[in-house]
C-alpha cells in the first residue's frame, strides 16, 4: 500500500486490485479525479435550479409550483422514454446520431451548436 501526499495529509492508497466498490465510492477523492469531477458539475448544474425553487413557490404559490414540477418531470420521462426508444430500435450511439436521423444535417447543427453555446 502506498501512501499519496493530498495537501499536507497523507492519505493511503491501495492497488487497483484491493479497491472494492466500498474503496472506489467513499476512498479519498484526489484532485482533478473523474469523481470529483462529475461532483463538481452536478453540483454546479443542479445548484441553480434548486436555489431558485424557493423564490419560484413564493411568486407563483404551491400548487402551481408543485404542479409546474410534476409536469415538468412527466415531461422529461416521457421525452427521455422516446428517445432511448428510437435509439435502441434504430442502434443509435449517441445524441449525434439521433439528431442526424430525427433532423438531417440541420438539426445535427442544431445540436452541437446547443452543446456549445446553450
Amino acid at each position: 500500500m502506498t501512501s499519496v501526499d493530498l495537501g499536507g495529509s497523507m492519505v493511503a492508497e491501495r492497488p487497483p486490485e484491493q479497491r472494492n466498490c466500498f474503496w472506489r465510492t467513499f476512498g479519498a477523492m484526489g484532485a482533478g479525479s473523474v469523481r470529483g469531477s462529475i461532483l463538481s458539475l452536478t453540483s454546479c448544474a443542479v445548484g441553480g435550479g434548486v436555489l431558485s425553487l424557493p423564490y419560484t413557490f413564493c411568486l407563483s404559490g404551491w400548487a402551481v409550483g408543485i404542479s409546474a414540477i410534476v409536469i415538468s418531470a412527466l415531461a422529461n420521462i416521457w421525452s427521455n422514454q422516446i428517445i432511448a426508444r428510437i435509439a435502441i430500435d434504430r442502434g443509435l450511439k449517441n445524441f449525434d446520431e439521433i439528431a442526424l436521423v430525427a433532423g438531417g444535417k440541420a438539426m445535427q447543427k442544431i445540436l452541437e451548436f446547443m452543446i456549445m453555446f446553450a
